[in-house]
């Protein structure tokens, strides 16, 4: 079905005070990519997140974010739980600084 997503959600109407270990499993050889977003938490209230994380290494200089974010979508509007696909922490540093490094090269 089109705009389903392949993945689990909680879907709720009041608050959410999440303590325990959020786990994330990928499975049938699926590899997330920069840029990948994955609400997995919708809630009609507030979310709060006090919990521990057990995710899966990604490759390619990635990690995950967790984020707690508002807004809005064809199913209402609240708080959502997001994880999503970002540059490790040291990534985005290395990325600029060899950016930096060429273009000193190309000016001399």
């Amino acid at each position: 079905i089109s705009g389903v997503p392949q993945f689990d959600q909680f879907c709720v109407t009041g608050n959410v005070n999440y303590e325990g270990t959020l786990g994330i499993r990928l499975t049938g050889g699926f590899n997330p990519v920069y840029g990948d977003s994955f609400k997995l938490i919708q809630s009609g209230g507030t979310i709060s997140f006090t919990g521990t994380t057990a995710l899966p290494a990604l490759s390619g200089g990635l990690s995950w974010n967790i984020d707690i974010v508002s807004g809005s979508d064809r199913f209402g509007s609240g708080s959502m739980l997001v994880a999503s696909v970002v540059p490790a922490p040291g990534a985005a540093a290395l990325i600029g600084l060899a950016g930096l490094t060429l273009s000193r090269r190309r000016r001399a």
